[in-house]
């Protein structure tokens, strides 16, 4: 642009003449630093450049620190990441009995002895762990009767299981032998029936044997699945459709 004293600018070689009534425009470092807040249209830019995603980055803050929350009675607690458990200097279990006990519910249902096991392994007082045993009884959050009734619901009625195994692995949690008992004994009227049924699924498989080594092989497999060995005789033999004398005793 071309000044010249008492006459309007003249535009010098490849500028733009002036429009009346509008300011002129200056350069790139005119622009930087111009009116608009200080340089916001360099900041903005700069912004850009660090942040990456501009004014959303900005909105959603720095990220969630490496460590996994483990939400439990009372609100959360943290574990380090790594999946190291916490422990309180003393070596004592981190967190109450009550709050391991409900994560160890939440997980399955389980009867008293199984709880009790678990909560002795993680270290907790033998009083202390009895008290939250009979806590938990008392609100319904604990009943080895409610457990052995669903256990043997899915074992018998899902996988034909004789009552023999359910009683065996209601005893190995810990049930009482009465609840046992009671449990079982409701299931006893249809034990022959679930029995063949059984072997009759199971009888195909043993095709390319003999009917003496078929007849063996179906004994022992009900046997195992936990039905007593008269039982077992019997629903073999209608399986294979075998008259009493065609098959020995195993």
């Amino acid at each position: 642009m071309v000044h010249l004293r008492g006459r309007a600018a003249r535009p010098g070689p490849g500028e733009r003449p002036p429009v009346p009534g509008r300011a002129p425009r200056g350069g790139r470092g005119d622009r930087a630093a111009g009116p608009r807040g200080g340089g916001g249209g360099f900041l903005r830019a700069g912004r850009r450049r660090a942040g990456g995603r501009g004014r959303g980055a900005a909105r959603r803050g720095p990220s969630l620190p490496a460590r996994v929350r483990v939400l439990s009675v009372g609100g959360g607690r943290t574990r380090p990441a790594g999946g190291a458990r916490a422990s309180a200097p003393d070596g004592a279990p981190a967190g109450s009995c009550h709050e391991r006990a409900l994560r160890l519910l939440a997980v399955r249902a389980r009867t008293r002895g199984e709880l009790r096991d678990r909560l002795l392994r993680a270290g907790y007082d033998p009083a202390e762990v009895e008290g939250e045993l009979d806590r938990l009884e008392r609100v319904g959050l604990l009943d080895d009767a409610r457990f052995a009734r669903g256990f043997a619901e899915r074992e018998v009625g899902e996988r034909l299981a004789g009552s023999r195994a359910v009683g065996r692995a209601l005893a190995a949690k810990g049930v009482a032998r009465a609840v046992i008992e009671e449990v079982v004994g409701a299931y006893a009227e249809g034990e022959e029936a679930r029995a063949v049924e059984l072997a009759r699924r199971r009888a195909p498989r043993l095709a390319a044997l003999g009917p003496e080594a078929a007849f063996r092989r179906l004994v022992s497999f009900l046997s195992r699945r936990g039905y007593d060995p008269a039982v077992a005789l019997r629903a073999a033999r209608i399986a294979l459709g075998l008259a009493p004398d065609e098959a020995s005793h195993p």
